[in-house]
């Protein structure tokens, strides 16, 4: 195989991935993500700034600028998700996750 094969199907994994996460994301309600995923498990709105957190890594790691959401690593990294965190409101991370997402 060649490299752009292989380069075309990790983008192509990358893009389906992506959007799975942004229908399961559009199903889903804010009140929804407030809720834990399982008993004793994290929160969905935790999950998702996460994910935008560890995306914020990639786009330095790749060398495309700076993290646009440093914030987020805090809470949503470093720390456990917890009731009383301070994490920005579903449709703020649901904003910055199709920003993020455009960016990558």
């Amino acid at each position: 195989m060649t490299t752009e094969l292989f380069v075309k199907m990790t983008m192509d994994r990358w893009n389906a991935s992506l959007r799975s996460c942004d229908t399961l994301l559009a199903q889903l309600s804010d009140n929804d993500l407030q809720q834990a995923i399982a008993p004793g498990k994290n929160r969905g709105i935790y999950l998702l700034g996460h994910l935008i957190a560890v995306h914020d890594d990639m786009i330095v790691l790749l060398d495309q600028g700076e993290k646009m959401y440093p914030d987020l690593f805090e809470p949503c990294v470093k720390m456990p998700d917890r009731e009383d965190a301070v994490i920005p409101e579903a449709q703020s991370l649901r904003s910055a996750w199709t920003n993020q997402c455009a960016a990558l």
